[in-house]
């Protein structure tokens, strides 16, 4: 009897919800003409379906400093501001990212030299760039692969950095203890910056 009603849970749950896993299951929708950023994971729903849920962030701050003959690039991204589709998910997201420590996502570049910063302006750069992710009021050493790109509207910086919440200290969200969803160990944090809103601005 307990096995028929499991079963009979299952299936209402999986129906009910086929809409959400069509949606989840795409690839992320860049706005046009905006520098934004994304967080991309992986999850598992009801033990049949995996989906992947995306949240892109086009709210962000955006700051170069030139130190010598170099520049360091700043993002300030506020977590509040992610758009995965889904207000629930985006307010557990904001706790996870732990918002109420440091509203905030911050990640700062090592120097960049003037001789990649005149590839990225030709639209010739391909290569990594580190820098500090912090998080939480902690930092992490991050390396994103980055290449650019043209769009019609301008030339963009295009990074890909993939990770885990536990690299970053941070505890997988799960629904219902791991019955409905749990989110694997796997986060990807992209970013799609136009190069007009990096080289061409100075901040302190």
């Amino acid at each position: 009897m307990k096995n028929i009603i499991y079963t009979i849970l299952v299936i209402v749950l999986l129906l009910s919800s086929q809409n959400s896993f069509a949606e989840e299951s795409q690839n992320i929708n860049w706005p046009k003409g905006k520098s934004s950023v994304a967080w991309k994971t992986k999850k598992r729903m009801y033990w049949v379906a995996n989906v992947e849920p995306v949240g892109v962030n086009s709210e962000i701050e955006i700051s170069a400093q030139n130190i010598e003959n170099t520049k360091i690039i700043t993002l300030s991204i506020p977590i509040a501001e992610f758009d995965s589709d889904s207000a629930t998910r985006d307010k557990e997201v904001l706790k996870i990212l732990k918002g109420d420590i440091q509203p905030n996502l911050i990640f700062t570049s090592v120097p960049i030299t003037a001789l990649d910063e005149d590839k990225i302006r030709k639209n010739q750069f391909s290569g990594d760039v580190a820098g500090e992710l912090k998080i939480g009021g902690k930092s992490f050493p991050v390396i994103f692969s980055v290449k650019t790109s043209e769009d019609g509207i301008g030339i963009l910086l295009n990074g890909e950095l993939h990770t885990s919440f536990s690299k970053l200290e941070i505890e997988p969200p799960s629904i219902a203890g791991g019955f409905v969803a749990k989110v694997r160990d796997d986060l990807s944090l992209l970013f799609h910056l136009y190069v007009r809103d990096i080289l061409h601005k100075t901040g302190p």
